[in-house]
């Protein structure tokens, strides 16, 4: 076991070669033994970390594949918690986890980052499921939860269909190829601090190309120009 000096962060490999890493946070320190006994016989490399005030800097420093977060360690909103934990770490997927699991805290988490959410107790097996379904890009929720999420989204989408549609292939030409990248990025998901990643430049000139994107394209925020552009023929 390699501990930080100030005991904040537990470095956890077990003995064989590991290709993921995974970091549990939790101000509980027998519940992050409890998730690494449950997640150890996987391909998985464990850091540990139970102080809010080391959880930031290990995020930067490792960029762990995996987020195991207990919402207790969050010292503001959890959708503001969650939020800024994934501007720290765009590409690590978080799973949230709480003794009380509810609906509405479940869409929030999910609207704001998480890609799971469940039982701070869940069950060995169900754990190493919901691990290997969230690596691979997929949700792990309750289906009540998936449900309210997409019939949110739904909502969205037919509220902008009432909006006047001005983006128009005339006002896409209007764009720099820069600009145009950066649209491209945005309409798969991408966040600022990944699209300044993917196309190597400063968020603050990320910034700069959005608001002159929205200028030409008439549009007010980056979610209209995102789903009016599912519709279009951009790749």
């Amino acid at each position: 076991m390699d501990m930080s000096t100030n005991n904040e962060l537990a470095v956890i490999p077990s003995e064989e070669h590991q290709t993921t890493s995974v970091l549990l946070a939790s101000p509980t320190v027998d519940l992050c033994q409890c998730w690494r006994g449950k997640l150890q016989d996987g391909p998985y490399e464990i850091y540990e970390v139970v102080k809010r005030t080391a959880l930031d800097g290990c995020l930067r420093k490792y960029k762990p594949s995996l987020l195991l977060l207990d919402l207790a360690i969050l010292t503001r909103s959890h959708v503001t918690g969650i939020s800024r934990l994934g501007e720290l770490s765009p590409y690590t997927k978080i799973i949230a986890l709480t003794p009380f699991p509810s609906e509405d805290e479940g869409v929030a988490a999910l609207r704001a980052g998480a890609r799971g959410y469940c039982q701070q107790n869940i069950d060995d097996v169900l754990l190493r499921k919901a691990a290997e379904s969230v690596l691979q890009r997929e949700v792990w929720a309750s289906h009540r939860i998936v449900s309210s999420l997409f019939e949110e989204f739904q909502a969205a989408f037919y509220r902008l269909q009432r909006i006047p549609r001005k983006l128009t292939a005339t006002s896409l030409n209007s764009l720099t190829s820069r600009e145009y990248e950066v649209t491209r990025l945005i309409k798969r998901g991408a966040s600022n601090r990944e699209i300044a990643q993917e196309l190597q430049l400063a968020e603050r000139t990320v910034k700069s190309h959005m608001t002159a994107i929205f200028r030409k394209l008439g549009v007010s925020d980056r979610v209209r120009l995102a789903l009016f552009m599912t519709g279009q023929s951009i790749a």
